[in-house]
């Protein structure tokens, strides 16, 4: 009868460990898939246990984007030079128009298009 009630009670502590160990790491489990997740995990396992450290570590964890939001940060960059691109290329088709026009030379029609490029 009191192996059973060891048992029971057991069965109790681990649950209660777990839920505690789940409450503990929330700020990791936030972080995961972040930009610092590592940096926020160490935190969190040495920090976390003063209420600080803890509140430090989430604070971190919900304010770090996302590795994905880097990647979309580089994009709009790839897009800026493709619009630069685009727009020299348009500046040295505005400046053939005006060398066939006869407003600029070829010298300065190159000059102008070597500066560009």
């Amino acid at each position: 009868m009191m192996a059973e009630n060891y048992f029971g009670l057991g069965i109790w502590a681990v649950i209660l460990v777990v839920i505690v160990l789940a409450l503990y790491f929330i700020p990791s489990f936030v972080a995961y898939g972040k930009k610092n997740a590592l940096a926020i995990f160490i935190l969190n396992f040495f920090l976390g246990f003063t209420f600080v450290g803890w509140v430090g570590a989430l604070v971190w964890a919900i304010c770090t984007p996302s590795k994905d939001t880097e990647i979309n940060i580089y994009n709009v960059g790839d897009s800026r030079r493709e619009t630069k691109v685009e727009s020299v290329a348009d500046e040295i088709e505005r400046l053939s128009k005006l060398k066939s026009e006869g407003v600029i030379t070829e010298a300065e029609f190159n000059s102008l298009k070597s500066k560009l490029l």
